[in-house]
């Protein structure tokens, strides 16, 4: 709650730091211009806190209307113009005289370099640039204005009017009715600023200053597109002099008596109306009270991934007629996340993370996105049975979050903090502390609310340093309920488990039998790089987190392509990655590397993906044709879905149906005698029976009849009735210096010596030859030129040998050797082959 005017001096976003001193934030080098100072990473932003979004009634703050009450967006067209540098910024430009008739029209949300000013840069590890921190190029530094007018609703008068900036890479500069209101770095995470005593009556002009590199640019050198601009929403809103500013809300379970307590703690010395109610709008506790308060519940319905149950919590202040003067609403999800023995609980129950690693990513509007492209999204993670995401690497939107707590994905939220490029250089010095530990503040204080967030990122890949050390003790000092990680700390003793990035399977295979110094779980925080033709040995890393309890899952590199779409001047749209856009330095296409296209048309691997993480496994005794059913969920049953079944014969159906399915409890196996419609038998060449899982009922993210799981099985078959081989055929052989034919009654098998390989007549089968070569592949650069320098490519082929070396009644015997050689005749690989035909054919 504040009831005082914001004090209009430089102030930080620490949640517990005084007012800054100037000096003291110019003491690195007195002469640094503003976006270059590491040290000033804010003037006037406002403390970072969890969302209060008011809304006018009751029923649309249950409802969570995205365009709430008292809420005005300022999205659409806004002014604009780009200067190659700051200093070619025009001259008074936020004035609210300023002539801006002959500026572009741009849209916000958007990136300026997808709106044809600029050149969008891709790069995984290296800068854009030269890096010599915290000093950014003097000559190339495109620095976007923007413009735009507003008038603020006359039913405002007497509240605080708050701006919000959702997103804006990389820092920006607020100019409203000509004056200064702020500054602001750290591009993906919220920007406020208190304008009361700023706004006019009537029109209301703002004006701001992009930079699209500054200090912040260090903080944040992910794997990505470098775009610019105002890239997420952009609104204001209205609250009370006296309001509620930020909400705590921890669950606590009594697994004893099955109770759960829901603790609320807020930043309001005044009476505070509150209601608990259950997903059907029943009211399950009331009161008024100041500060702080605790409901009670017996049987509470608990939120996991697969139960993503939401109760509702309404808060209100009223004025002194007793009137609401506005109302906020959460959702509460009542869970425990808990690391205790080396493995990662959910409600008392261990879990493994089915998880991939998510960038914001659209083809045409970069970072930009919107509701619809993330319901795209959550609707393909969960039919893929997917049930985590990594947000690699930084925050989301904060939609993102509520769609995560309503559809059930664990979330593991990571601060945008990355200083590849120059690994653990920043990470170990000083200056940048207050930088990396408002990164962390500004996270946790958002999203600490939301169930779906089970962990803390601290970052990605910045190397490890005494500033990770004190982000971490700072995380926990807000939050203490979860876990904390980051990928570089390894084994250190200030994160919860130890992460791995892409190690293979028998270095993790070593590492699980290593004890670590606290018996932490291990995660894959990066794996399967879905580059190209990848994703072969999934199932045998899920074999391993599947056997082993410390291995606690994976996220998978990565969900998307990066492609941008490009129009040419013929009218063709193409994707587009690094380099075409005529960037350098640029990464190529290492950006295509997802599991999906960038306009979420799947790949073959997503099929792969759903299959290995599918939540049953079935295994079949033919003799007894019982099926043995493995539940692999980890808080439900299966009751949710049936079985379909077919029977197919030389791929036609003969037989098939639905069968119900017994309860099967989390983690636990049955086994169901399959009825003998299934396993009807004939004279047939393939006999396979089809058991697929579908819904049961229609979700939130598929329809009724939607496979979750299956598996296929191939049956005996009968013998068919004619056969072109008599029992007592005798094999007859035909050789001379050129050629060998093996015939068995109609059946004919022939070698030319000269090449060495088997055909058969009017059949395209032939051979096999030895081959140790294929086309280069994206992922085959590491290793290309060890295959040109072995000659892989080149190798020719020499026979050795082509002999008939049995020759009986009733079998005979064809050997072929071969060797590969390199341009010096030197063998490099040989084979023998040896083929015998039997009498029976």
């Amino acid at each position: 709650m504040s009831d005082k005017p914001i004090d209009w001096e430089i102030k930080e976003s620490f949640a517990t730091q005084d007012q800054a001193d100037v000096a003291d934030l110019k003491s690195v080098d007195g002469n640094l211009p503003l976006w270059e100072n590491p040290q000033i990473t804010g003037i006037n932003r406002l403390n970072p806190h969890s969302p209060n979004r008011l809304y006018r009634t009751r029923e649309d703050a249950l409802a969570g209307k995205h365009n709430f009450g008292w809420c005005q967006s300022l999205n659409g067209k806004w002014q604009f113009h780009i200067a190659p540098i700051p200093q070619q910024v025009p001259p008074g430009f936020e004035a609210t005289d300023f002539d801006d008739s002959k500026w572009s029209d741009i849209n916000v949300p958007g990136h300026w370099e997808l709106q044809g000013f600029g050149q969008p840069i891709y790069t995984n590890i290296i800068y854009p640039f030269t890096p010599t921190p915290p000093r950014v190029p003097a000559d190339d530094n495109p620095t976007g204005c923007y413009r735009r007018t507003f008038v603020v609703d006359d039913s405002w008068a007497g509240r605080k009017i708050i701006l919000c900036f959702e997103g804006v890479d990389s820092a920006f500069e607020l100019y409203l009715n000509g004056k200064f209101i702020g500054y602001s770095t750290g591009s993906r995470m919220p920007a406020e600023f208190d304008i009361t005593d700023h706004v006019l009556d009537g029109e209301n002009q703002i004006a701001v200053k992009v930079y699209r590199w500054s200090v912040g640019t260090y903080l944040e050198d992910q794997d990505q597109w470098w775009l610019s601009g105002i890239f997420r929403e952009v609104y204001i809103h209205a609250l009370p002099q006296i309001h509620i500013n930020d909400v705590q809300i921890n669950t606590d379970i009594n697994w004893e008596n099955k109770t759960a307590d829901i603790h609320v703690q807020m930043d309001a010395n005044v009476p505070v109306h509150m209601q608990l109610l259950d997903s059907a709008g029943h009211v399950m506790g009331e009161t008024v009270a100041n500060g702080s308060e605790t409901f009670t519940l017996t049987n509470p319905l608990l939120w996991t991934a697969e139960t993503p149950t939401l109760y509702s919590l309404l808060l209100w202040l009223t004025d002194e007629q007793g009137n609401a003067t506005g109302y906020l609403s959460y959702k509460v999800g009542i869970r425990d996340v808990l690391v205790e023995d080396g493995q990662l609980f959910v409600n008392q129950n261990p879990i493994k993370l089915r998880g991939v690693n998510r960038h914001e990513s659209h083809p045409r509007k970069g970072r930009a996105i919107d509701e619809s492209d993330m319901l795209r999204d959550i609707h393909l993670l969960k039919q893929h049975n997917i049930n985590a995401v990594r947000l690699s690497h930084y925050p989301n939107q904060w939609r993102w979050y509520e769609l995560a707590d309503e559809y059930g994905l664990y979330l593991i939220d990571e601060a945008d903090l990355e200083t590849h490029g120059l690994q653990d250089k920043l990470s170990t010095d000083p200056v940048w502390e207050k930088a990396y530990i408002q990164r962390m503040d500004r996270m946790v204080m958002r999203t600490r609310n939301h169930p779906s967030v089970i962990a803390w990122s601290m970052g990605n890949e910045s190397g490890m340093g005494v500033n990770f050390e004190k982000c971490a003790a700072r995380i926990r000092e807000l939050d203490p309920t979860r876990p904390v990680n980051y990928y570089h700390a390894l084994s250190h003793p200030c994160v919860d488990w130890v992460g791995q990035h892409y190690t293979r399977l028998d270095q993790m295979r070593d590492a699980l039998e290593q004890d670590d110094i606290a018996g932490r779980p291990i995660l894959l925080e990066e794996y399967a790089h879905t580059m190209g033709n990848s994703l072969g040995n999934l199932k045998e890393y899920w074999g391993l987190i599947e056997s082993h309890p410390r291995f606690i899952g994976g996220f998978i590199w990565e969900w998307c392509d990066h492609g941008i779409i490009r129009k040419y001047d013929d009218g063709n749209e193409v994707y587009s990655y690094g380099g075409d856009f005529g960037d350098t330095p640029n990464d190529g296409t290492f950006c295509i590397d997802g599991l999906v296209f960038p306009d979420r048309t799947l790949k073959p691997a997503m099929t792969e993906v759903k299959k290995v993480f599918q939540p049953a496994a079935m295994s079949l005794d033919i003799d007894t044709q019982q099926l043995s059913l493995a539940n692999k969920r980890f808080h439900v049953t299966l009751d949710d879905l049936v079985m379909k079944w077919s029977l197919m014969i030389d791929g036609k159906i003969l037989n098939q149906g639905v069968c119900e399915l017994p309860t099967v409890k989390a983690q636990q196996t049955a086994i169901l005698q399959l009825p003998s419609e299934m396993f009807v038998n004939v004279s047939a060449l393939e006999r396979v029976l089809t058991l697929s899982l579908v819904l049961r009922d229609q979700t939130s993210w598929a329809d009724i009849g939607f496979e979750v799981a299956f598996e296929q099985f191939a049956l005996p078959t009968l013998p068919i009735g004619s056969s072109t081989v008599k029992n007592n055929a005798s094999i007859k052989v035909v050789k001379d210096t050129q050629n060998i034919a093996v015939s068995v009654g109609d059946l004919r098998f022939d070698w030319q010596r000269k090449e060495a390989v088997m055909t058969v007549p009017n059949c395209m089968l032939q051979g096999p030859e030895l081959n140790v070569f294929r086309a280069y592949l994206d992922n085959d650069d590491a290793f290309a030129k060890d295959w040109d320098a072995a000659e892989l490519p080149t190798l020719s082929r020499k026979v050795q040998q082509c002999e008939v070396v049995t020759e009986e009644d009733r079998q005979v015997c064809v050997v072929t050797q071969t060797h590969l050689c390199d341009s010096n005749d030197k063998t490099v690989i040989g084979s023998m082959i040896k083929h015998t035909v039997h009498a029976d054919g």
